[in-house]
């Protein structure tokens, strides 16, 4: 779900999260995404129609100097990508599909986009629709790094390349590019913000723990704090699977149980929200010192009311640049990179400035 800011101060959006009058809706997303789609295909097919029948009327060609020339040539080969990502409820994974869709159909190509909604056999089901439809290329961001392996053994059996965003899989093989983000690196930033801050917290941990990219944060987070030496106590690993409304469920929880929790480190920017519209409510969000991973928008805004701790920012502007920079090197046989990690960035209050809140890194 995308909390906007604009018009409104930030806790008053915690409050309508938290009492439930701002949702996001999946099956709404889900049919303006396969009418965008059916709209693209009826006006490539039209197109296509229409030379076609230019071709016709001019016959085959025109006599000139006694030469005979093309007088229309046929449109060009029309490639067809498709794209699926663990769901684009997430404004990161929409911001990197925003940037792919616009460079693909700057090349008069066609993008498939599917959201499964965080059902991995929904996705792999997807995947197949699409390999079945003829794509030349597949970029993917797994629900489930285990469970997508099917899906991409498909792949690689119709010959169709992968680049893999944001995630790693259990078969390495079967990807042909991975595009990341320095995830141990933003669980490392984050934790030695903390250590800056204070030498002894008890702190909830927020994963998905189907996201290997998940892992590799906290990995980073609880490795640094540990290396410290400080006196840090890791209350709880609670799974949320990276959503907002799952976060703030597992937050009250935790409030419930825990009577004092110092920290929230949480591995995306959905379940940092989640965690502090339970806060919010709670009356604990001014005590508590709240990290997360993305950079968005939104965290920025509740970064500089001084709301959210830190966050460790991504930069899907520039992973969705990558993605479709690999896509035409891959699919026109030039050297490409196999492994691409983007570098992070810690934004706190000292300097939002820099940063400024409006859009994406």
């Amino acid at each position: 779900m995308v909390v906007k800011m604009k018009g409104r101060r930030c806790t008053e959006k915690l409050a309508l999260v938290a009492s439930g009058k701002l949702g996001y809706n999946k099956a709404t997303q889900a049919k303006d995404f396969s009418r965008k789609e059916g709209m693209q295909m009826e006006l490539f097919r039209r197109t296509l129609a229409g030379l076609l029948m230019l071709v016709v009327a001019v016959s085959v060609g025109i006599w000139v100097q006694g030469k005979f020339i093309d007088a229309v040539r046929l449109p060009t080969h029309t490639r067809m990508i498709g794209a699926t990502y663990t769901t684009l409820s997430d404004p990161f994974y929409e911001t990197i599909n925003d940037e792919i869709q616009m460079q693909i159909k700057s090349n008069g190509d066609l993008l498939l986009v599917r959201d499964p909604g965080q059902d991995q056999e929904r996705q792999n089901q997807e995947i197949e629709d699409m390999l079945n439809k003829g794509i030349e290329l597949l970029i993917v961001n797994p629900v489930d790094y285990v469970g997508v392996t099917p899906a991409l053994e498909k792949a690689r059996e119709k010959g169709v390349p992968v680049i893999l965003i944001d995630s790693k899989v259990d078969d390495p093989e079967l990807v042909t590019c991975t595009i990341t983000s320095n995830n141990y690196g933003a669980g490392l930033l984050d934790a030695r913000h903390l250590i800056s801050q204070t030498k002894n917290a008890r702190i909830v941990l927020l994963s998905n723990s189907d996201s290997f990219s998940s892992w590799d944060r906290l990995s980073g987070f609880c490795q640094t704090l540990t290396k410290s030496g400080n006196d840090y106590r890791i209350l709880e690993l609670r799974d949320c699977g990276g959503e907002l409304n799952r976060a703030m469920r597992a937050m009250e929880q935790l409030l419930e149980t825990f009577p004092r929790i110092d920290v929230v480190m949480a591995v995306n920017e959905q379940a940092a929200l989640g965690a502090m519209a339970a806060l919010e409510e709670k009356g604990a969000l001014s005590s508590t010192l709240v990290y997360s991973v993305d950079g968005s928008p939104e965290a920025k805004a509740l970064i500089s009311e001084g709301l959210m701790t830190a966050t460790s920012a991504q930069s899907p502007l520039r992973i969705g640049r990558m993605a479709a920079e690999v896509v035409y090197e891959i699919l026109e046989g030039k050297p490409y990179l196999t492994n691409i990690v983007v570098p992070v960035n810690q934004i706190t209050q000292e300097d939002i400035l820099r940063y400024g809140t409006e859009g994406w890194q």
